[in-house]
């Protein structure tokens, strides 16, 4: 059923519950937009591969499935169609899955019309294409900037709540700025608050306003930082440093969409944007109990990572520049040949802030005002400068260059105790577990370091000495207490269908460059992971310590628990659904899951499908669970 307006913008509603069909297509009508409607995850998906809609409004449950499944496949098949997601009541798990999948933005149940209808103004006018300023973008052509530009360009198009890490000085607020500025909410205010900067005492204040006579010195009604951005971008510089009483009330404001003023009884909507940023890892104050961690998934939803300036070397002549041609106010001025050369040699601890700063005094100081030179810019060596440059050798892959070292220091100790386990570990520090010597010739071998993380029995376990080791940041704390009791084994080939390349890896380390491939644009944004990854020869590859939580389960529900990620090991095995894995991969599956049942109560296998049953189908009818359950008996 539908109810079309001639050349209107075509909205598709998807919802089983007659009620908020007949709601949303009436509020949507009176908007002036056509609607058409679907009951169910395969008329939806029928009718989005043939015809074009400008918006798609989707229920979370539906009869064959969940909405993920929608969002999944407009983003699977590179639709551009903005598409929400309607969630339960409080179901915040639910609300943050979606805009992963790379949901536009979401509606809590009971739906609030006004809410509604912002959403939908929002959405129906998302550019396709904006410009930036001049003075507010990210300069360089490393290609670390490359791929942080081309993720900001796609961030531009969602509402999903933006973390972004970086040092000091890197940029983290031109980044939230140009996010604003390339999208729908360009023409609303961007308000940038500097967390660390405001007073405990006047936080809640400052953040949603307060009424006349509601404390002393309140003369009248003002608004707050949520009303002044309201329709716009709230940028929160510095989150880490919002004290916990203040966490409490923001994340009733960023899951109500609503704000009330010191001193009054009425709650108001906002409809914001929120952009957040840190220099610090923000996932051990959340280990560590300072900071929420329902907030930190409110606001995590997908990470932009900066780059600081030692990464991206080759732009500092090209920025530097800029810098110097802003600073010089019109006069012409330029940098020696010998100055730029220092520059490039310098470690900059304040990145790009310390260089302007660091131009500034060189300008200043410089006896021609047309030409700064090396000895005008006063560089101070830092402590961490070598004065010799590292020769390349073997030394990178990094990771593969410290296994090597670790390898011979723990042979040669071996070599020096005439192989007495006990004594060599004794002389490197470390404890051995496990039931082999590093070369390898008997199994696997897991190591512990003291002050490391423990799992629940005393047990120690991080990563698997056999495994190659691409730490993915795609991960965080398990809760405390929480025992790893299943592992769920998944199936993946990147691109689809092929195997042995690097994509998977790229993937769970937010390195995969979208233009490698037209499927890796709709995926590279995506922020998952796994703890292993077993090749299609039985290579094994490992991205997240054991005693973290990956981010490989989604919304997932397993013997009565939901959210698997707490309690789970994931493990990929590169194939698909209708592939039959290898030989190789089974053996090395029976010999890693026999480990693992060694350091954790790991009483359960299941497949990805067995958790997200509808949503997902891995490692599919091609996995032969009798042969894994028969590998597993002969021990």
């Amino acid at each position: 059923m539908s109810r079309k307006l001639r050349g209107q913008p075509r909205v598709l509603v998807i919802d089983d519950e007659p009620d908020l069909l007949e709601l949303l297509e009436l509020t949507l009508s009176r908007m002036g937009l056509d609607t058409t409607r679907a009951e169910c995850v395969a008329e939806a998906i029928g009718l989005l591969d043939k015809e074009a809609f400008d918006l798609c409004l989707t229920d979370m449950r539906l009869p064959d499935g969940d909405g993920l499944e929608v969002v999944q496949h407009i983003t699977e098949k590179g639709l551009d169609v903005p598409v929400a997601v309607i969630t339960a009541f409080g179901s915040a798990e639910n609300a943050v899955a979606a805009l992963k999948a790379g949901a536009f933005d979401y509606l809590s149940k009971p739906v609030a019309l006004e809410q509604l209808r912002a959403l939908v103004k929002q959405a129906l006018k998302v550019p396709e294409k904006a410009e930036v300023r001049s003075g507010h973008t990210l300069l360089g052509e490393s290609p670390a900037m490359l791929q942080v530009r081309g993720l900001i360009e796609r961030l531009a198009k969602s509402q999903a709540p933006v973390f972004i890490n970086g040092e000091s000085g890197s940029g983290k607020e031109l980044a939230a700025r140009m996010i604003h500025a390339l999208g729908a909410r360009s023409e609303h205010p961007f308000i940038a608050v500097n967390c660390g900067a405001i007073p405990e005492n006047l936080m809640e204040s400052e953040f949603f306003g307060y009424r006349k006579g509601s404390f002393t010195g309140a003369e009248a009604d003002r608004d707050g930082f949520f009303q002044a951005a309201n329709g716009g971008t709230l940028f929160l510089d510095e989150v880490a440093d919002l004290p916990l009483a203040m966490q409490v009330k923001l994340l009733r404001a960023i899951q109500e969409k609503k704000v009330r003023k010191v001193g009054s009884t009425q709650e108001e909507p906002v409809d914001v944007r929120l952009i957040s940023a840190t220099h610090k890892k923000l996932t051990a104050l959340v280990e560590s109990g300072e900071f929420r961690q329902d907030l930190f998934y409110r606001l995590h939803v997908i990470e932009l990572a900066m780059p600081n300036l030692r990464e991206m070397r080759e732009d500092i002549p090209l920025i530097a520049n800029a810098i110097l041609a802003k600073l010089s106010r019109g006069t012409p001025a330029r940098l020696d040949a010998d100055a730029l050369v220092a520059l490039e040699h310098y470690s900059f601890p304040g990145n790009v802030r310390e260089l302007e700063n660091i131009l500034e005094r060189g300008l200043s100081l410089a006896a021609d005002p047309e030409r700064v030179s090396a000895a005008d810019l006063h560089l101070t060596p830092t402590s961490d400068e070598s004065e010799a440059p590292v020769a390349s050798g073997d030394k990178w892959p990094l990771q593969d260059y410290l296994d090597r070292v670790e390898r011979s220091a723990i042979t040669e100790a071996l070599e020096k105790t005439r192989y007495n386990r006990t004594a060599a570990a004794k002389l490197l520090g470390i404890t051995f577990q496990g039931d082999a010597l590093p070369d390898g010739t008997a199994g696997d071998q897991v190591t512990h370091r003291p002050g490391g993380a423990r799992v629940p029995g005393g047990k120690a376990l991080g990563w698997v000495s056999s495994a190659r080791r691409f730490a993915s940041p795609n991960c965080d704390a398990r809760p405390p207490g929480t025992a790893v009791t299943l592992g769920v084994i998944h199936g993946i080939s990147l691109p689809p269908g092929e195997f042995g390349g690097p994509g998977i890896a790229e993937l769970f380390t937010n390195r995969l460059d979208p233009a490698q491939h037209p499927y890796y644009a709709t995926v590279a944004a995506l922020r998952v992971s796994s703890h292993f990854l077993i090749r299609r020869r039985g290579e094994l590859l490992q991205f997240v310590a054991c005693t973290d939580r990956a981010w490989h389960a989604g919304v997932s529900h397993w013997n009565g628990r939901d959210g698997c990620n707490d309690f789970s090991i994931g493990i990929e095995l590169e194939g698909t659904d209708t592939r039959p894995y290898t030989a190789a991969q089974y053996l090395r599956l029976a010999r890693l899951v026999r480990l693992l049942r060694r350091h954790f109560p790991l009483a359960d296998l299941a497949g990805h499908s067995d958790i997200a049953p509808g949503r997902k189908t891995d490692p599919g009818p091609a996995f032969d669970w009798h042969r894994l359950r028969g590998l597993l008996r002969q021990g």
